[in-house]
């Protein structure tokens, strides 16, 4: 019995130890997990930053890269646009080249007289009175009578002038005044403004009785000593009515020829 005993507590002592050293061993393990898991979560927060500071900079780079692109849109844009002005230019200069052509070849007269080149800025009709006005004046020297011929033919007379700017009474007004020769008939006449956007004939050479047909053109023939000749005025219509070939509201440049330019101010 005292064999047994002495059993028992060897027994005790060693399932003592025993479940220290398993107490022990857990207590080990669960330590290494808390340090793993430290670890991983450590690990975790430095590929977090990581994979964030990438994708910043992944980020940054792109967003460098679309205003780099950006700005070159917008410069390719304003050159571009640059382009189209530039183009428009030279189209209006080379349209402009075309009418000055045009006014310079309706009567070889007008290459033996001094001429100044001038932009129509304004239309003025009031009943009977018909006038526009031009951008070059007195500094350019123009004076009165000088004659103002357009692309399509007879535009006017200068009426009144200023320093940069002229009056001009149209072919339509009534008190003005052209010698014309009609073609094919070949008769002379003077014209006269009827204020309401024609002329008529004033008065036929000899008293000519002859009727003019319509369809025929009025050509100044430089009898009135004013007006070159050659320049188309009009065309007769309907009872010995002239329509002007200028038209009611003539725009653009005009050239005007002097009788007493001798030192054209550019």
């Amino acid at each position: 019995m005292f064999t047994n005993k002495i059993k028992w507590k060897l027994w005790l002592r060693w399932g003592a130890i025993l479940a220290l050293a398993c107490l022990l061993a857990l207590a080990d393990h669960f330590s290494a997990f808390s340090h793993i898991k430290r670890w991983t979560t450590h690990a975790t927060v430095i590929g977090a930053k990581s994979v964030s500071r990438l994708g910043g900079a992944i980020s940054s780079i792109f967003d460098n890269f679309s205003g780099k692109a950006a700005q070159e849109t917008k410069r390719l844009k304003r050159e571009l646009i640059a382009c189209k002005i530039e183009l428009e230019e030279l189209k209006y200069f080379k349209d402009e080249n075309t009418r000055l052509k045009a006014v310079l070849d309706f009567s070889s007269d007008i290459n033996n007289k001094p001429v100044v080149f001038a932009n129509i800025i304004r239309v003025c009709e009031f009943l009977t009175s018909n006038n526009i006005y031009i951008d070059k004046g007195r500094e350019n020297g123009l004076g009165e009578e000088d004659v103002v011929v357009g692309e399509s033919g007879v535009v006017g007379m200068i009426e009144s002038v200023g320093s940069q700017w002229s009056k001009v009474k149209k072919v339509t007004n009534m008190d003005f005044y052209v010698s014309v020769c009609f073609s094919p008939s070949g008769i002379s006449a003077i014209l006269k403004g009827n204020g309401n956007g024609r002329l008529r004939i004033y008065l036929k050479e000899n008293d000519n009785a002859t009727k003019i047909p319509p369809g025929q053109t009025a050509v100044t023939n430089g009898y009135d000593k004013v007006f070159p000749s050659g320049i188309l005025v009009g065309q007769v219509t309907d009872n010995e009515q002239i329509t002007p070939s200028c038209g009611n509201n003539p725009m653009g440049i005009v050239c005007v020829i002097s009788h007493r330019i001798t030192d054209i101010k550019k």
